[in-house]
Formats: C-alpha cells, sequence, structure tokens
C-alpha cells in the first residue's frame, strides 16, 4: 500500500532532532527507544484536522503523523509538545491511553504548561481560519455556555446533547437549543466537538 503524504526532509530533520533530544534529556521515559527513527514512519495529518494535531499509530509499521502547520507554528516548544506526547504513546502501547500514567508523565515536563498555552493559541488560529473559509460552524448552548465546533451545519432547533438529558430526562427542550455564534472569540475552556440533540429524534 502507498504511503501517502510522507515528510518533507527539512521537517524530518526537525522531528529527527527533536526525537534525539527528547532520548538524551529524559533517558528514563524514552531511553529505551531505539537511538534512531528509522523504526517508525512519519507523515502529515490532513491539513484541514482542526481537533486532531498528531497521531501515534502502532500497526505493523508505527506511523507518527503530524497537522503540517504545526511546523510554522513559531514556538518550537509546540511541536516538539506533540512529539512528546505521541512518543509516551508509543512508549506505553495503545492500551494505557490518555490514563493516569500517560497523564502523570507528560504533566511531569517542566515545559507542559508552555506546551499547553501554545497548544490552545495554535487550536484557536485552526478554528479562525476554518472560520474565515466557511469550513467551521460554531455553537453555544445557552445554559451551560458549551461550545459546540461542526464542520457541517446543525439542524434549525439542534440542542445540547448534555443539557437535554441532564435537565430534561433526554428530551429535546427548546430552553437548550443552540446559539450559532457570528464571531469567533477569545480561547474558551469549555470547548467541546460534542453532540447536538435533534428535535426530530424525539419524534420518531
Amino acid at each position: 500500500m502507498e504511503f501517502r503524504n510522507p515528510l518533507r526532509t527539512e521537517h524530518l530533520i526537525r522531528v529527527r532532532n527533536i526525537y534525539r533530544k527528547l532520548r538524551a534529556e529524559e533517558p528514563t521515559r524514552f531511553g529505551g527507544l531505539p537511538i534512531g527513527t528509522s523504526w517508525m514512519r512519519m507523515r502529515y495529518l490532513r491539513g484541514d484536522t482542526i481537533r486532531t494535531l498528531a497521531t501515534a499509530t502502532m500497526g505493523d509499521i508505527p506511523t507518527l503523523s503530524i497537522h503540517p502547520r504545526a511546523f510554522e507554528w513559531n514556538q518550537p516548544i509546540f511541536l516538539k509538545g506533540l512529539i512528546r506526547h505521541e512518543l509516551i504513546h508509543f512508549v506505553l502501547g495503545p492500551e494505557a491511553g490518555h490514563g493516569d500514567l500517560f497523564r502523570s508523565i507528560e504533566q511531569g515536563w517542566e515545559d507542559f504548561e508552555d506546551y499547553v498555552h501554545q497548544r490552545k493559541k495554535f487550536v484557536r488560529a485552526l478554528e479562525v481560519g476554518a472560520r474565515a473559509d466557511g469550513r467551521l460552524h460554531r455553537y453555544e448552548c445557552p445554559n451551560c455556555d458549551k461550545v459546540i465546533l461542526k464542520g457541517r451545519p446543525l439542524k434549525p432547533e439542534s440542542a445540547c446533547d448534555d443539557c437535554c438529558g441532564k435537565f430534561n430526562s433526554g428530551v429535546w427542550s427548546e430552553s437548550f437549543v443552540l446559539r450559532k455564534v457570528k464571531k469567533v472569540g477569545i480561547e474558551d475552556e469549555n470547548t467541546d466537538e460534542g453532540y447536538a440533540h435533534d428535535a426530530e429524534d424525539d419524534q420518531e
């Protein structure tokens, strides 16, 4: 099968350098990985993805996939943090997921807070660009203030699934109908790609 979207040489070199630096800086966590990166393939994710910024796929040949715009970000700690995050997945294996052990390792990094800050700024930049291109639709719940991001417009009268479930026994309610946001605001802590409750679901 053809390997699609491999990293360009300059980006491949950057990832290799970060990989070697992480092994040297954190030998107890990454020292068990091979010295070089030839054991895994590296590729770009689709450029229009917003919430998935990098992935570690095990399979027959482990594959590290990175958002192409991550290489353009002006804060190097962001790309380093993305790679570190995925290397932890490779070390722990897919069964660990984002459990307690994973979080303790990731959050034990001295640059973790800076990385998280840059990650939020990067996602916000992607969201703004996607909305400007008409590729992202943003909705807010009037009750819990959750922000829901969708690649396609929701049906009219769609409501917050969480609030319908929590306050109305899972039945659609006009009180929780989502508002479409006309302008992109500042960073939200309560952002989700989650679910919307369709009034038609209760009419079946």
